[in-house]
């Protein structure tokens, strides 16, 4: 387990994550199930999906070890998985309306497989740092909220001083704070790593968000993508990113699986 950085601390005010759980309703799919319904504009951003190279039949490929294949695997547009199934992909369709199923045991060169669950990519999170330092300075605080669980697999983080919180599309989360900075530095530590381990990260969280609620970023862990929801300037940012393939989606969208 990553140790976490002494800057994270409980959260102080009730204010800072009561509005959460007051806004997020809705079914399980619904975008406002993941983030409270209160922005200007709303942002889907796709994970990447793997293409396996063309050697996948080769020694080169299917003798190498876990580490290596990974880091042979292509990173790839859901627009491109989806230009068989939805010609016009517009990021309003899940991953499971778009993906083909794998079959690992018979890879076939060019086959995509799903984005990691649950994982966004550090280029996601430079983008969205990147927006809301447009509003958000380094050293201000912001809430993050970690799956539950990972307090409870981990018995040292037990009698850390902290607070929970239900209602964002799965079980319960527990929050705390920290500046931006130290929040997102901690974060791109855990996921600028080697392909293969960053599809384990030791910590990562499951929604972030400032304390003034000018924004919210949510990875919900069940997920393949992620959503992130602030004024029309910073989403603008999101949208326009060569790094990320992100897309506007209306209020209270729906996805189907």
């Amino acid at each position: 387990m990553k140790q976490l950085p002494q800057e994270f601390r409980p959260v102080e005010k009730r204010s800072f994550f009561d509005w959460v759980e007051n806004n997020c309703s809705g079914t399980l799919e619904s975008v406002n199930r993941y983030m409270p319904q209160v922005f200007e504009s709303y942002v889907h951003i796709c994970h990447p999906a793997w293409q396996f190279p063309d050697n996948v039949n080769h020694p080169s490929y299917s003798k190498a070890t876990d580490r290596e294949k990974a880091r042979q695997l292509i990173p790839t547009h859901w627009s491109t998985a989806a230009k068989n199934r939805i010609p016009e992909f517009d990021g309003k369709s899940s991953w499971g309306e778009i993906g083909q199923f794998v079959d690992n045991n018979n890879i076939s060169p060019g086959d995509i497989g799903a984005p990691v669950e649950g994982v966004p990519p550090v280029e996601a999170i430079n983008a969205i740092e990147k927006a809301i330092a447009t509003v958000t300075e380094p050293e201000q605080e912001c809430i993050f909220a970690l799956w539950e669980n990972l307090f409870t697999v981990n018995p040292e983080l037990s009698n850390l001083n902290k607070t929970r919180i239900m209602g964002m599309s799965q079980q319960g989360h527990i929050l705390l704070q920290a500046p931006r900075s130290t929040l997102f530095d901690c974060w791109r530590s855990v996921l600028d790593l080697d392909t293969i381990e960053s599809w384990n990260p030791e910590w990562t969280p499951q929604a972030v968000w400032s304390t003034e609620r000018e924004w919210f970023y949510a990875a919900p862990f069940a997920n393949l993508s992620s959503f992130f929801g602030g004024s029309k300037e910073m989403a603008k940012i999101l949208l326009e990113s060569k790094e990320v393939e992100s897309y506007e989606l209306p209020e209270g969208h729906i996805f189907k699986y």
